[in-house]
């Protein structure tokens, strides 16, 4: 198997999931709470057990390969945690021990927001944590549903990172609510009606009705639930205090944006179809 196959975004999970343990002696040495080259160590051990990376540790020069790949995608890793606000370079305080490595960008500890950020994560099912990844996960719908679908979805998972979770749910909202006019722009061929009767007292139960008027029961019912996600959103951002969207909400948002944007790729033939009869009530 090849080394390109690990990514940043695999040694993230990781990373993410050992610093979860807390104060342990296999994350931290010398003055740092999280020493890089020691997990980078521990990661390893566990490829050669995997056996699924067995040509590189038959000889000197391959395994020096896996370090530096492996090394550097820990140190990005780290970095972006620090973007975070998760983890700070640099040992616990004044007079701890530090060392080259650790001063060359391998030696980190976790913040106060850190630990509360990680302590929460422990009840959620792990998200992309760099804005540029959930927007790449989602970028295969991007020239259908358009730009400011992308730009939305970006940044509700940006919110949702900086624990910001009543404005992720917001932008969360928005990007629902561009997918909703895309489909309906798509099959209607006049964005200013559109939008004139998406402003309109019940615009959305009338855009539903648009996109759906042609699809088959199920894709209908399916329809109707992203559209309760748009309203619950929408309503939880206008009428919530900040403090009462947790991350749980924010998370199954972010979640529910990405399976609405699936499901509007996959069926969009199905919604944008201008049947004779919707012609001719138009």
């Amino acid at each position: 198997m090849s080394l390109s196959r690990i990514t940043t975004e695999d040694v993230l999970k990781y990373l993410v999931e050992v610093l979860r343990m807390g104060s342990d002696p296999r994350i931290g040495e010398y003055g740092y709470e999280v020493y890089l080259p020691k997990l980078v160590s521990g990661y390893i051990e566990r490829l050669a057990i995997s056996g699924d990376y067995g040509d590189y540790f038959g000889d000197r020069v391959s395994a020096t390969r896996v370090v530096h790949h492996v090394g550097g995608l820990f140190y990005d890793a780290a970095w972006e945690l620090c973007g975070m606000g998760v983890l700070r370079p640099g040992v616990r305080g004044p007079r701890e021990q530090s060392t080259e490595q650790g001063n060359s960008g391998g030696g980190y500890c976790i913040t106060s927001f850190g630990r509360a950020w990680l302590a929460e994560s422990r009840r959620e099912a792990f998200l992309p944590l760099d804005p540029a990844q959930y927007a790449e996960s989602l970028r295969p719908y991007h020239q259908r549903l358009g730009a400011g679908f992308s730009c939305f979805a970006e940044e509700a998972i940006r919110c949702y990172n900086a624990r910001a979770y009543l404005a992720s749910c917001a932008m969360s909202g928005a990007a629902a609510e561009a997918i909703l006019l895309a489909i309906a722009i798509e099959k209607d061929g006049d964005a200013d009606n559109v939008r004139m009767i998406y402003t309109a007292q019940n615009g959305r139960m009338h855009l539903r009705a648009m996109i759906s008027a042609d699809a088959p029961e199920l894709l209908r019912e399916e329809i109707r639930n992203y559209l309760k996600l748009l309203n619950y959103l929408q309503s939880e951002s206008a009428g919530a205090s900040a403090s009462a969207v947790q991350q749980a909400d924010a998370s199954n948002a972010l979640a529910q944006v990405a399976d609405f944007a699936r499901c509007a790729d996959t069926h969009w033939a199905v919604l944008t179809f201008r049947s004779r009869a919707y012609a001719a009530r138009k």
